[in-house]
């Protein structure tokens, strides 16, 4: 039996700063009770030494927490804004969404983290019927937590916990870039 008697499904969404912090937060709590956790990242994959943008700083200390693992399904870029996704990702997609389907029902995790879900449905790459499979399939005793900018009202209303960030003031809009350990 797992450390939960009854999974829940939480969202956190907004376009403020902090959404996978959260989500990462919770699991460490889970692994504090000997927990196991999974976390599946959407659209998010490591990149090349020229890219330290794709070098999360969250990754290498998850790497090395025991119970804690996690898969990354998508392209070391970012897809741009007003453009039409590539087939790539939505191949990345269609296996992240698999995957995490099937991971969270198999009973195996405390916790199945999926990482910018609700982003990879604003790119129109994963569907609200997707969306809504992998909660009805969720394992009765695995926490299922999302994460992204947006939150289809068909989301919001079947999810357990539901928390918005929202930027209110961000460095970004005085000029400052991203900072390794900050940002990424």
């Amino acid at each position: 039996m797992g450390i939960l008697e009854k999974g829940l499904v939480q969202l956190f969404f907004g376009h403020g700063k902090g959404k996978t912090s959260c989500a990462i937060g919770g699991a460490i709590r889970m692994l504090g009770h000997g927990g196991r956790v999974l976390m599946v990242q959407m659209l998010k994959a490591e990149g090349g030494e020229e890219d330290e943008w794709f070098h999360y700083g969250e990754l290498r200390t998850i790497e090395r927490l025991p119970g804690f693992e996690v898969r990354q399904f998508g392209l070391p870029r970012l897809i741009p804004e007003r453009t039409e996704p590539a087939e790539a990702d939505r191949r990345a997609a269609r296996e992240a969404m698999e995957f995490a389907r099937r991971e969270a029902a198999s009973g195996a995790w405390d916790m199945v983290i999926v990482d910018e879900l609700t982003e990879a449905w604003n790119f129109g790459i994963v569907s609200i019927d997707e969306m809504l499979v992998l909660l009805d399939a969720r394992h009765p005793q695995t926490e299922l937590v999302l994460t992204g900018r947006f939150a289809p009202p068909e989301l919001v209303g079947k999810a357990d916990l539901v928390t918005e960030l929202r930027q209110v003031k961000h460095p970004y809009e005085k000029g400052i870039g991203v900072r390794r350990g900050i940002e990424f």
